[in-house]
């Protein structure tokens, strides 16, 4: 269950405070159950998809090379005209 807290300023301790969760101006603790529903929730990568998204990462890198070195040549050419 979610709980907003307060930091008491004179010694830096979390005391829970009377505020709903919707209206709370500090902290909100969650329990480590509710953490890992909303990371499921929200982050739903494999690592599947991770060695995708790095070779993904790589490639576009390569073929920017790739394709701009033809460019370079022919403006090189050009140049020595």
């Amino acid at each position: 269950m979610a709980m907003c807290v307060d930091v008491n300023s004179s010694n830096g301790l979390l005391v829970a405070s009377n505020n709903s969760i919707d209206s709370c101006t500090s902290y909100v603790l969650v329990s480590a159950s509710e953490y890992n529903n909303f990371l499921s929730a929200v982050v739903d990568l494999s690592s599947g998809d991770i060695t995708q998204l790095i070779l993904l990462g790589f490639g576009l890198v390569l073929a920017g090379y790739l394709l701009a070195q033809p460019v370079g040549i022919v403006i090189n050419f050009i140049k020595s005209l």
